[in-house]
């Protein structure tokens, strides 16, 4: 837990960019939690452009000599484990969950694994090759996903045949795909703040699934609040977040995905543990509907950081 010392301010490197798919929302997420640390005035902000170069990352880690690295970054090679495992070593308390639970949450297969064990249900799924995928009988819709991206990159829903075809042509993510029943049904996303589910959302996005136009580009979703499903079903949804979160022992703020499906299941997608903090994003809005502002989750962020292997 980071606490002020010395009445001094406490130094913040803010770790941002990366090379993954996702950098321009990793740069919008700074950009605010930059904007939204500097109307508190209690930090010393410097601003990291993390990249494949680990030689200049630590020589500006260590020039910035933080107190905490608070990360707002994405995607490939900073949600999954690795950004966190460099600065386990350097010794830099950080923000969001440690190495192992990035890296579970951002596996999409062994984070299902794991929480059905725990009795979480998802969308049935399979994890398929590429070549079994070209003769996967259905049935029609279903969804193909990446393994192991973020922002709905490679995602598409597979109508037909000519659907399948279209997004193999496009496809770069490697021989694996995750192929899941398509839910029919209302989206629930919830945000939990240091495991304590602090509230749901319903989304209404213009496209046909929350995709990446949808997530970032104002008022391409409909967010509605509260979301419009029963009591009972809210209370389970948020006491099942908290238990997602538990179980893969994440931290700091995190995002969960559910579909409420119209056979009135309760299908849970995954977790965002490094979720986007733009101008857009769903977690500052949820927390926005029950009073907790924006500088106030930054702030949260910033007190939960640590190393988490010591």
């Amino acid at each position: 837990m980071i606490v002020e010392t010395n009445n001094r301010k406490l130094k913040l490197a803010v770790i941002t960019g990366g090379w993954s798919s996702e950098r321009e929302i990793s740069l919008k997420s700074a950009q605010s939690m930059v904007e939204a640390v500097q109307r508190a005035g209690r930090y010393e902000v410097a601003v990291i452009d993390y990249g494949k170069d680990l030689a200049k990352f630590a020589m500006e880690l260590n020039e910035a000599k933080p107190d905490v690295a608070l990360l707002a970054i994405h995607g490939v090679g900073a949600e999954d484990g690795v950004l966190q495992g460099v600065l386990e070593v350097a010794g830099i308390p950080y923000t969001s969950s440690s190495v192992t639970a990035s890296a579970l949450a951002m596996d999409k297969v062994l984070a299902r694994i794991i929480l059905e064990k725990a009795g979480l249900r998802s969308p049935p799924w399979e994890l398929l090759t590429l070549k079994q995928l070209e003769s996967f009988p259905g049935p029609y819709p279903y969804v193909i996903k990446p393994r192991n991206e973020g922002s709905s990159f490679g995602v598409s829903i597979i109508h037909n045949k000519d659907d399948l075809d279209k997004a193999l042509a496009q496809w770069v993510y490697g021989d694996k795909v995750l192929v899941e029943r398509y839910i029919r049904g209302q989206e629930i996303q919830i945000a939990v703040v240091c495991g304590k589910a602090i509230g749901a959302m319903e989304i209404k996005p213009q496209s046909e699934f929350f995709d990446y136009y949808a997530k970032y580009t104002e008022g391409a979703t409909q967010h509605i609040f509260p979301p419009n499903i029963p009591a009972d079903v809210y209370d389970t949804m948020m006491a099942a977040s908290e238990l997602a979160v538990e179980t893969l022992e994440c931290s700091g703020v995190v995002r969960v995905e559910f579909i409420y499906g119209d056979d009135a299941g309760i299908y849970l997608l995954e977790l965002n543990t490094q979720p986007g903090m733009t101008a857009v994003s769903l977690v500052p809005d949820i927390a926005a509907r029950y009073g907790i502002s924006y500088e106030d989750i930054v702030d949260e962020m910033i007190k939960s950081a640590k190393v988490h292997s010591r």
